[in-house]
């Protein structure tokens, strides 16, 4: 972009800022989301953005030489984070995205709860609910609950305020 078009105002300047930004959205943006949501294989994270980052280096490249002037790898550097941050969420909701496969736990079929019924595991799981619970005993009470002077064992009141003791 040029001083001329600065100095002719922004109805010349802001479409063309707009039509570069769509440009460079759409060229750094294409490759990860399209790779994200056509993937069929696992993939790691690494390896997903290996290609993101070599895939979006020739497009920069590409940038470089169609205008043929040195460009700023800032645009690169951003907005391929961005998009392929964007890929990895996408990659694991899909569950392509290797050492995050998405598994809903709450759904169990049939044939695994009848193979659980007949098994082993059912018997024992059967076995646990039908022992009585075990009453455990209180520990006797140590320390006043006002001073928090320690008792007397067998005392029913406290040796330094004189406040009865609870049993309970």
């Amino acid at each position: 972009m040029s001083y001329e078009l600065f100095e002719q105002g922004p109805a010349a300047y802001v479409p063309v800022i707009l039509v570069s930004l769509v440009v460079t959205l759409v060229a750094y943006g294409a490759f990860p989301l399209i790779f994200a949501r056509t993937r069929k294989k696992a993939i790691t994270k690494r390896k997903y953005n290996v290609l993101c980052y070599c895939f979006n280096a020739l497009v920069m490249i590409l940038f470089i030489a169609i205008n043929g002037e040195p460009s700023s790898g800032a645009p690169y550097l951003l907005w391929t984070w961005v998009f392929s941050a964007s890929g990895l969420k996408t990659l694991k909701s899909r569950g392509v995205l290797e050492g995050f496969q998405v598994f809903d736990y709450t759904k169990t079929s049939t044939s695994q709860t009848s193979q659980v019924m007949g098994s082993d595991i059912s018997l024992e799981a059967n076995d646990k609910t039908e022992t009585p619970p075990v009453q455990e005993e209180k520990p006797p009470i140590r320390f006043c609950r006002k001073c928090g002077c320690e008792l007397i064992a067998g005392s029913e009141f406290c040796s330094k305020c004189g406040v009865p003791i609870v049993k309970e």
